[in-house]
């Protein structure tokens, strides 16, 4: 072992990867790693009860283990070892379940490079010692809060020591949070400016008159989905001002708002898209620029979920309750695929997916949702012809008028 490399464990039973992993690790300037390899799962757990190890990268498919039991079973033995999943498998839904259960990064072996995978490595480290720190100081804030109620009252002299004390593990653990938040942006950088470096060399290949047509559209495959990518950045980074910090409303117009939002959804590669709209001047609300997002999420759901054709009728109206209050209603329906009666209660749920073919981390509804909700606005979802799912969905936006 070198001073000061980072141990990690490899549990991989194909030979030639694990070969590809343990060169991509040599290769990384920034960090040294110390890779030992194994082919089981048991051998994994029983090198980590022998040996220290500083993170795990594990393949969910062995031969003595396969799936989620793989990760839940190393846990058991190592909880505060952290885990990268280093998988074949693009499972948008076991990475969620994963992340939720402990796991500090799902990545698969296809769209991993050496620099992406030191990097996991170090952030999946700090991310662990950090949520341990959190635990351990909450843990110990509870207990001294319990200490002191019970000796409060033949101890009152010691009240304001005891408050000094708790306010400064508060002061820790926020800091630990905007730590913590802080490697969350710093990862969104790189992840864009890399985003962005592949957009460019794949837009500079599509301008090679040389390529026939199905290469060309190979070739504009993963700029559609580095965009995407790049968007479900963005939009994770306006969750984040919405919840902490809020953002300052003005007037807008929200007929010229939806317009806006149409243009983005002009040209649409890959499908036939048809977005009907009559213009309505004078509809004022008070939200802020991030509104246009409401829609443009709304129309590219609508397409994301489509078979390659679909028409989309916009409607926006003015509407009062029994108090006397003014609102405008925007209805945003389609003719896709539909949605579940059980789906339509959770599909505004942060990271909850359709059932259709389309895949995404389901953020843009819940980014949506946070929006609307900090418009003092609703939204919810219906069948497009009532009682019939199949004949699409018609969601539905609710605005107080200014």
């Amino acid at each position: 072992m070198t001073k000061g490399s980072i141990n990690a464990l490899l549990i991989e039973d194909n030979p030639a990867d694990a070969r590809l992993i343990k060169e991509m690790l040599t290769e990384q300037k920034s960090s040294r790693f110390d890779l030992e390899w194994v082919d089981r799962l048991s051998k994994g757990i029983d090198h980590l009860e022998n040996n220290i190890v500083d993170i795990v990268l594990l393949d969910l498919k062995l031969p003595d283990s396969s799936g989620i039991d793989t990760f839940v079973r190393l846990s058991k033995h190592m909880p505060h070892v952290p885990v990268v999943i280093l998988t074949g498998t693009d499972d948008e839904q076991v990475a969620t379940l994963l992340l939720r259960c402990g796991l500090q990064d799902y990545l698969v072996k296809g769209n991993v490079n050496g620099e992406l995978l030191a990097r996991s490595i170090r952030y999946a480290i700090e991310r662990k010692r950090l949520e341990e720190e959190i635990w351990k100081a909450r843990n110990e804030l509870e207990m001294r809060v319990m200490q002191r109620t019970m000796e409060l009252s033949d101890a009152n002299k010691t009240l304001k020591d005891e408050i000094a004390e708790r306010i400064k593990i508060e002061e820790e653990l926020k800091e630990s949070k905007a730590q913590t938040e802080l490697y969350v942006d710093l990862m969104a950088h790189d992840i864009n400016n890399m985003n962005q470096i592949a957009m460019g060399f794949l837009e500079l290949a599509l301008e090679d008159t040389a390529l026939d047509d199905e290469t060309k559209e190979m070739v504009g495959k993963p700029i559609e989905v580095l965009k995407s990518s790049t968007r479900q950045i963005d939009n994770v980074r306006k969750i984040q001002r919405i919840t902490h910090n809020g953002l300052k409303k003005k007037t807008m117009d929200l007929g010229l708002i939806i317009s806006e939002a149409i243009k983005q959804y002009s040209d649409v590669p890959g499908n036939d898209v048809h977005i009907n709209y009559t213009p309505i001047g004078d509809c004022h609300v008070l939200a802020n620029d991030f509104l246009i997002d409401v829609f443009t999420n709304l129309i590219g759901n609508s397409i994301k979920h489509s078979n390659g054709s679909v028409s989309i009728d916009i409607t926006l109206s003015k509407r009062s309750d029994d108090y006397g209050n003014n609102y405008y209603l925007v209805a945003v329906a389609d003719d896709g695929p539909g949605i579940s009666d059980e789906l339509k209660f959770k599909i505004f749920n942060r990271f909850l997916r359709g059932d259709t073919k389309a895949r995404g981390s389901g953020i843009g509804l819940y980014l949506v949702q946070a929006l609307v909700n900090d418009y003092c606005g609703k939204v919810w979802v219906e069948d497009r012809i009532s009682g019939d799912r199949s004949r699409g969905s018609k969601f539905f936006v609710e605005l107080p008028a200014m």
